[in-house]
């Protein structure tokens, strides 16, 4: 039994290290972003029809969101009006959150 302490100890130590590392590269991209003029700013999925209805996009068309962040207006725009979606972004870490959804 005093030997699983040490290895719980050690296992919540790793843990914690890997969520500071995670957030200090999160939160790095974003500064990196932001110096390159292209800061992430989430959108409301209510602005988001507005603003794709507005564009009149036709069925099995390409739309490409320059910008996309995290992907929501391409991935409403391919669900709502069946389009051929593509994202582009400069910032990686939130590309790979995009194509995680």
């Amino acid at each position: 039994m005093a030997l699983l302490h040490p290895i719980i100890y050690f296992a919540i130590i790793l843990i914690e290290l890997v969520f500071v590392i995670f957030l200090a590269s999160y939160l790095l991209s974003l500064i990196y972003s932001t110096i390159m003029g292209s800061p992430y700013v989430p959108i409301r999925r209510k602005k988001i029809r507005e603003i794709l209805k507005e564009a009149d996009l036709k069925q099995n068309k390409k739309f490409i969101d320059i910008g996309c962040g995290d992907g929501r207006v391409v991935k409403e725009a391919v669900q709502t009006f069946n389009v051929k979606g593509t994202g582009i972004d400069i910032n990686p870490i939130i590309l790979y959150k995009a194509k995680f959804i």
